[in-house]
């Protein structure tokens, strides 16, 4: 895998589908899908735009996989500074353990050596 810091190119621009709008796609009128949800997709997918000047999209000169164990592991200690800050909220602490637990998902699946 090499570190995990490990620089990723700016992502390039390409053919294939837009992620985000496939992903708000799926969501829209499913049930439990808060509207605020869609709107911060939204938002997010403008923000990306913005920054890196191309939508996410697959096949994009980035290691996808990499990315997310990245963006799991600072949700990791977001959620941990969450749950310490609002001890009371009980709901903080299932997250965080789910955090914990796509970060893993995401080391072995990095460790399998098939990705980067």
């Amino acid at each position: 895998m090499g570190t995990v810091n490990e620089y990723e190119p700016t992502p390039q621009k390409n053919q294939h589908p837009a992620i985000w709008p496939l992903v708000i796609e799926s969501l829209v009128g499913k049930v439990g899908v808060p509207e605020a949800l869609i709107e911060d997709m939204k938002a997010r997918d403008q923000f990306g735009r913005k920054k890196y000047g191309t939508p996410l999209q697959p096949f994009n000169g980035r290691d996808a996989v990499r990315d997310a164990y990245q963006e799991a592991l600072d949700l990791c200690v977001y959620t941990k500074q969450a749950t310490m800050e609002h001890p009371k909220d009980e709901s903080l602490q299932d997250v965080h353990t789910n955090a914990i637990q796509c970060a893993i998902q995401l080391r072995k699946i990095l460790d399998r050596g098939c990705f980067g």
